[in-house]
């Protein structure tokens, strides 16, 4: 149970890859999991989801990650810029987000920034549930930051 005091979302991008400007699509992962993002004692997990089957008109050639594609393509713009003209998508993975036991919490996303916030948004809702519920505190969000404090009861 939280007590008071200053609490803050905390994420892990594993394997290094961090989003970029450039870099928001799922395709840049490898399928799996890709990030943690956690407050006190609840933490999310976001996974890359999906097969992917890609074929390049140009070259003949089928895609089923990133790291197969020439070198002209290598963030999001050019990625767009592809896919209306050479790249033919069949299937396309995304970012989904489940609990810490596995739970699927049906919460997809298809921009790393944006699946990003909705794991911060969860596990500050969850938390501040807890405090409310289990301690009957009520606690201030600034941001990724929640400060819990202590009412005495008069």
């Amino acid at each position: 149970m939280p007590t008071a005091g200053d609490y803050e979302v905390e994420c892990v991008w594993l394997d290094g890859n961090v989003p970029d400007g450039d870099h928001q699509d799922p395709i840049w992962w490898e399928n799996g999991l890709v990030c943690k993002v956690r407050l006190d004692d609840i933490e999310v997990n976001i996974y890359k989801d999906g097969d992917t089957r890609i074929d390049d008109l140009e070259t003949g050639e089928r895609y089923t990650n990133s790291s197969q594609f020439p070198e002209s393509i290598n963030g999001d713009k050019t990625l767009e810029e592809a896919s209306g003209k050479r790249l033919h998508w069949h299937n396309n993975p995304w970012f989904d987000i489940y609990a810490s036991d596995g739970t699927h919490l049906d919460m997809v996303g298809h921009s790393a920034d944006e699946v990003f916030e909705s794991a911060c948004d969860f596990v500050i809702s969850e938390f501040v549930n807890l405090c409310q519920i289990e301690n009957n505190q009520i606690p201030q969000v600034e941001g990724k930051r929640v400060v819990v404090v202590d009412f005495e009861d008069e």
